[in-house]
């Protein structure tokens, strides 16, 4: 499918290097640089002795949220419930000295806790599995909050970069930009569908073309139907009577 075809978002304000475009710095394969140091603050907070105290209380508390962090219009509840939080997030700062609000967020989160929880007594009772390890966990808790990686450094805005990119190569721009304000491109999708009005059912189900309408059950729509089945019923058929019986 042509690039021109669809829509491309791209994140307005998200800093990228000014050379690469990658949000991250890359080592000189071109992949993007693990944060070790976020890592292993990360994991004294999992060795730290009273672990499982922190643990089951900030759970007790994040358990019952239902509302995101940084949500625009936080319920009276979720509010009371962050509030609650406050000391623990505070205790990360002062005592492990994490201040990025991001891995905060990672390390108090209730799923990701709940897993460390469960390796790390696994680890303690001799039950190591490298796929499904306190390490593991930590590096898929803090990649889901975008910490995984050291940031690229001279960032500029991605919309600055691309444009400069484009400017360069015309013939790479995609037709249909969309720059979007936030860090989540499904919500910036939706919001642009609702904003051009896309959501909505036609009042005209035939879209303008009355002549190119077909029936589901139509002959054109029902064409290489059989053929398809046949094919499939053979590869099914070849399949297992390759199978040793049981």
């Amino acid at each position: 499918m042509d690039l021109n075809a669809g829509l491309v978002f791209i994140p307005e304000e998200a800093k990228v290097d000014n050379k690469t475009g990658s949000r991250y710095k890359l080592d000189k394969d071109g992949n993007p640089i693990k944060n070790s140091e976020y890592q292993s603050v990360f994991r004294k907070v999992v060795d730290s002795p009273d672990f499982y105290n922190f643990a089951n209380q900030v759970m007790e508390i994040t358990g019952k949220l239902n509302q995101n962090w940084d949500s625009p219009n936080l319920l009276p509840k979720n509010r009371e419930l962050l509030e609650r939080l406050e000391p623990f997030r505070q205790r990360l700062e002062q005592e492990f000295g994490i201040t990025d609000r991001r891995v905060q967020i990672a390390i108090l989160n209730y799923h990701n806790l709940f897993s460390l929880d469960v390796q790390k007594r696994g680890e303690e009772n001799g039950e190591e599995d490298p796929f499904h390890s306190v390490d593991s966990v930590i590096e898929s808790s803090m990649k889901k909050e975008g910490v995984l990686y050291v940031e690229a450094e001279n960032a500029i805005n991605s919309k600055e970069f691309w444009e400069a990119h484009f400017a360069e190569n015309p013939a790479k721009r995609p037709s249909k930009i969309i720059y979007y304000k936030g860090s989540s491109p499904t919500r910036a999708l939706y919001e642009w569908r609702d904003k051009k009005g896309i959501h909505k059912k036609a009042k005209d189900k035939n879209i303008g073309f009355p002549e190119r309408h077909v029936e589901r059950n139509a002959p054109e729509a029902t064409a290489g139907l059989d053929r398809f089945k046949d094919l499939a019923e053979k590869v099914i058929e070849d399949h297992f009577s390759e199978r040793t019986p049981l």
